[in-house]
């Protein structure tokens, strides 16, 4: 994986310009971006393993931390084929070369759609949790884990079965991924629709159930911060097609998507872990608080209701 101006980086810029194509060569921005956000999600998953060292831990394990390590492998996922993708890096061996596997795959269906779903799932959670008052059954589970599989798989592999010509291929000599614009269009639509499932869930839990912690206000801030890196891929996708030959945009592309990854994930379980770490009985104390407030006001609704 080199970053340097090499005599064939000279010759893929050349032939991008012979085709009328302007192509930053890859090189040390790129490189800054790739060490930047792999220390991030490197230190995203020390916080994922703290996390599950410390389960027991009241503000921890209210937070379904087997969700939060789920969406801590799909953002690491995310990433990486961001970055093979959108070209930061050049692709190593022939199955990142496949573009099928980089942008449906990894970027998208394991990625910020599987993101994006378990996101809808702890929604599912929170309004069972807060709204109807019981604990999760384990059949909701399953089946909300068998729809979260059923909507980030279904799509891919549809796609990875139709002809290259007709989805996205991989153009050797410049190293791009070349979209179908219809396949294009689909692959947006999807990635709204996930979006849209998260933010519905988010809004639910905001609008009709009161939650302890501000969790449901956690949630839809995550969703709305995954929300904006969603428009601005959109409008990067449709308004320079080419945006990937620019060392600028591939590199907000990819800044904006896994700051809104690890922004959304930090949202949701920032407050737990810092607090453990170094506030760990002053925030087992206020936890206790919040929740004792919170079910003393669910109790006082309910007597008033009967009333």
């Amino acid at each position: 994986m080199s970053f340097a101006l090499t005599d064939k980086e000279k010759l893929r810029v050349a032939l991008a310009s012979l085709l009328g194509v302007h192509m930053d060569p890859i090189g040390a921005s790129d490189l800054a971006v790739v060490v930047f956000w792999s220390t991030a999600h490197f230190v995203q998953l020390l916080a994922a393993a703290y996390m599950l060292a410390h389960t027991r831990y009241r503000p921890i394990g209210s937070q379904q931390p087997g969700v939060m390590l789920l969406v801590t492998l799909a953002s690491c996922v995310w990433f990486v084929g961001d970055i093979t993708a959108n070209e930061l890096v050049h692709p190593a061996t022939p199955l990142l070369r496949d573009c099928v596997f980089t942008a449906v795959w990894l970027r998208s269906a394991l990625g910020q759609t599987a993101v994006l779903a378990l996101l809808s799932h702890r929604a599912l959670c929170l309004f069972v949790k807060y709204g109807l008052r019981r604990h999760v059954p384990a059949a909701m589970t399953l089946a909300s884990s068998a729809l979260l599989l059923a909507t980030t798989l279904t799509p891919a592999v549809i796609i990875s079965v139709l002809p290259r010509t007709r989805t996205v291929e991989y153009v050797a000599g410049l190293e791009i991924c070349n979209f179908d614009r219809r396949f294009k269009a689909a692959a947006v639509g999807l990635g709204w629709l996930a979006l849209a499932g998260a933010l519905a869930g988010a809004l639910l839990v905001c609008v009709r159930v009161r939650c302890a912690h501000a969790e449901g206000t956690r949630l839809l801030a995550g969703a709305l911060l995954l929300g904006a890196a969603n428009a601005m891929h959109t409008g990067v996708f449709y308004g320079r097609a080419e945006y990937a030959a620019s060392r600028g945009w591939r590199a907000a592309v990819v800044c904006v998507d896994q700051a809104a990854a690890v922004g959304a994930w930090w949202l949701l379980m920032g407050r737990a872990l810092v607090g453990c770490a170094w506030r760990r009985q002053q925030l087992l104390a206020e936890w206790t608080q919040e929740s004792q407030t919170h079910h003393a006001t669910k109790r006082s609704v309910i007597v008033t209701t009967i009333q």
